[in-house]
């Protein structure tokens, strides 16, 4: 697999008086990223800082700063060469007079976690509803125990709502299924049932997602750094406020790949136009500051736009996140079908494995199918009023989302005013499914409305019958 180094220079705290490394980005209990090139940092060197690393008592690789920059602080930055997956060493820098050592450090792959509040959103908070489609329910307590206790997950929390975020069942420091949260913010800690309730749901079941697929044996970890209700913009480096105070003091450290779960603030307030600019011109910005042109970034498509204020677009997805696309290494996880109850859908449980494939197929490299059915091709039929739509699947299916019920008698018909096919408000036309390709029968004469698949009045939504996945959500001119 391809590892990312980021590099980004100054601007973040000085470490503590006597220490070496960055606090409190650095400390006990943490996990740095594997492979070649990792980068670890601090401040206070009077010398170039040796960098030695120890596993069960044997000294495993070693690394030397550059000269350490008098001017701030002492600010140093050393570069280790290959390190395998390790559940525990220690990691010590010394500069001929100051040492400091950090115990029980694990190394494996490692995930930067950032947004607004669907990204804070709670352990605590995240329930599975079943409705019939293999899903069962699913507690937030039940979520919690199946974290892996044995080679459990590493988690910092560089900022998010302490309480929980958005729907939680936590009341000040307590989860009312789970026990008390113990980790502050700001803190290394082993994600277990008993204290990571007010962690990042979409964050932690994603690294356990990762943590599965690579066979458990693997360490893995977690950085989650979000703000509710916050525009992209904020987020943009150099002038972005929250991206001064919540990403640049984890630079440069060493993440495998980027997870992104915002824009419902964007999408009441601004328009698809400013987003497909504003959105892919963050991701650049954080590459390039941090020297990284190839960090993956996978990010979760907003779920709908509830609460928009016109023009309450219905292509938001299509022409404003999905401008992200033209980058390389980027993906996403289609959320539509997820319940559609509120602004902070809770099912985090059923976008977590759909961001875990998007990170098998951009990070390592692996040939699985991480989306549904995507668009090729249309063909509008003047003669017979229709449009074929032909998609990248074999195996269509029309059924009730994940957590959206079925409308009353079911997904069967196709005049359906609540089907996966509409028009604008007008009456929903019919369609015919064969092989990968949808028709849908056109009003002759009529407005050109878009047909919306996959959109936000949608009850019943096109999947692939083989993966499960839905169809990215799609508006095109019925002409």
């Amino acid at each position: 697999m391809a590892l990312v180094s980021v590099l980004f220079i100054l601007g973040t705290s000085p470490a503590a008086a006597g220490t070496l490394f960055q606090r409190p980005q650095f400390g006990d209990g943490m996990i740095l990223q594997r492979g070649t090139g990792t980068l670890v940092f601090g401040y206070n060197a009077a010398e170039p800082v040796h960098v030695k690393i120890v596993f069960n008592g044997t000294e495993s690789a070693q690394a030397v700063s550059s000269a350490p920059d008098a001017a701030n602080n002492g600010r140093w930055i050393a570069t280790l060469p290959e390190i395998n997956a390790a559940r525990t060493s220690s990691v010590t820098a010394t500069d001929g007079k100051t040492t400091d050592t950090l115990n029980d450090v694990a190394w494996g792959d490692v995930l930067l976690c950032g947004g607004q509040s669907n990204m804070g959103f709670g352990m605590c908070g995240s329930t599975v509803v079943s409705i019939g489609r293999e899903h069962q329910p699913q507690t937030p307590a039940a979520a919690l125990a199946a974290l892996p206790t044995t080679n459990p997950i590493r988690f910092f929390w560089q900022s998010g709502d302490r309480n929980g975020g958005a729907g939680s069942t936590v009341k000040g420091n307590i989860c009312k299924e789970a026990g008390p949260l113990t980790p502050q913010n700001a803190t290394w800690f082993s994600a277990l049932p008993t204290n990571a309730g007010a962690a990042s749901a979409v964050c932690l079941l994603t690294a356990q997602s990762l943590r599965t697929s690579l066979g458990g044996d693997i360490p893995v970890g977690a950085v989650e750094s979000c703000v509710g209700g916050t525009p992209v913009t904020l987020w943009t480096p150099p002038s972005g406020s929250l991206y001064v105070q919540h990403i640049k003091p984890l630079l440069p450290m060493t993440f495998a790949a980027a997870l992104w779960d915002q824009g419902e603030r964007d999408a009441k307030t601004t328009n698809t136009t400013y987003y497909s600019t504003e959105f892919p011109k963050m991701i650049e910005g954080w590459r390039s500051n941090f020297k990284t042109p190839a960090l993956p970034f996978v990010y979760v498509e907003l779920c709908h736009e509830l609460g928009a204020e016109e023009p309450k677009e219905p292509d938001f997805w299509e022409d404003g996140q999905r401008a992200a696309l033209k980058l390389p290494f980027v993906g996403f996880a289609t959320t539509t079908d997820v319940d559609k109850s509120a602004l902070h859908p809770p099912d985090k449980q059923d976008i977590a494995p759909r961001l875990g494939l998007e990170l098998q197929r951009l990070v390592y490299g692996k040939d699985v199918v991480a989306r549904g059915p995507e668009l090729v091709t249309t063909a509008f039929s003047q003669a017979a009023s229709e449009l074929t739509i032909t998609l990248s699947n074999s195996s269509l299916v029309v059924t009730n989302g994940v957590v959206v019920p079925a409308p009353s008698g079911g997904c069967s018909s196709q005049t359906l005013s609540s089907a996966v096919m509409q028009v604008g408000s007008a009456e929903p036309p019919s369609f015919t499914i064969a092989g990968n390709t949808v028709v849908v029968k056109c009003k002759p004469g009529g407005p050109t409305t878009p047909v919306l698949i996959n959109g936000d009045a949608a009850t019943c939504f096109l999947y692939s019958k083989d993966s499960g996945l839905p169809a990215p959500p799609l508006a095109l001119p019925c002409a």
